[in-house]
């Protein structure tokens, strides 16, 4: 079994984001386990389909930066304490991959000290 490569660095998280389908229902809190500028995991109490997509707020704590972005859920699995969900990043307006992924190495960065 070969290891899984990936684009960019995953950062374990404590984050939380708000997260909706993008059909507009209401805004809900989940919980960002782990996260890179290609998608990260969620765990949440919302109920999702692979495929589906959702608009995403996320906000990096003692700062004033929040970021709308917009993922695709790529894999799930269901459990009575949580429905884990790995998305993939599909739009992040305003920014480019690299630019988010150089924010998140700096934000980790700062949090770490």
């Amino acid at each position: 079994m070969s290891a899984e490569k990936r684009k960019f660095k995953r950062y374990l998280s404590n984050l939380e984001m708000a997260a909706r389908r993008v059909d507009g229902t209401a805004f809900q809190n989940v919980e960002v386990l782990n996260l890179s500028a290609g998608g990260f995991l969620i765990r949440t109490q919302m109920d999702l389909n692979v495929d589906d997509a959702l608009e995403c707020q996320l906000d990096f704590p003692s700062t004033n930066l929040q970021i709308g972005l917009q993922a695709t859920v790529r894999h799930g699995s269901k459990g009575t304490d949580g429905h884990l969900y790995g998305l993939s990043i599909a739009e992040l307006p305003g920014m480019t991959t690299l630019s988010f992924d150089a924010l998140l190495a700096a934000w980790f960065e700062e949090a770490e000290t």
